[in-house]
């Protein structure tokens, strides 16, 4: 958290010296939204390294499973949709699983003017949800950081550490 809070205060500060045009909240906003989903990642983390025998276990399935999301969640949702001719509800649907979107899902929402810059499934998602968009997906995000938690302390208490 420490280094995520130095890299955007150094990019706040060169903002600032450069008088940037955008807004101060916006940033802020995008700083607490990154560490939300550090948090939830963080989460998951340990849920995982509750149920693996060894670190280096651990370690492998997280790290697959964060690639997962980058490659599923960008390359393998966009051929899929392709591929299968998703409608735009079932697209958002399976955007919304992967903590990874629906960030960004909440960030364009939440600096951008529309969704509509995320073609169909944006434009699907801002007339289905519409002003109730903004705290569901930031309700999908906290669910990342509080459901892995508590099975990762129930978890962890069952393990018989030597």
């Amino acid at each position: 958290m420490a280094m995520l809070l130095f890299g955007f205060g150094w990019s706040g500060i060169v903002m600032a010296l450069r008088g940037s045009g955008g807004s101060g909240g916006n940033f802020l906003l995008l700083v607490v939204l990154t560490a939300l989903l550090g948090l939830g990642m963080l989460s998951v983390g340990y849920l995982i390294s509750s149920f693996s025998a060894q670190s280096s276990a651990a370690l492998g399935i997280a790290v697959t499973l964060w690639l997962g999301f980058i490659i599923i969640g960008d390359l393998g949702l966009m051929g899929s949709s392709l591929v299968m001719e998703l409608s735009p509800a079932t697209l958002l649907g399976l955007t919304v699983v992967n903590p990874l979107d629906t960030y960004k899902l909440l960030a364009v929402d939440l600096l951008q003017t529309s969704l509509n810059v995320l073609g169909p499934a944006g434009a699907y998602a801002t007339d289905r949800f519409g002003s109730r968009l903004t705290p569901l997906l930031l309700a999908l995000e906290l669910v990342w950081v509080l459901a892995p938690l508590p099975l990762g302390y129930v978890l962890f208490k069952r393990t018989d550490i030597r």
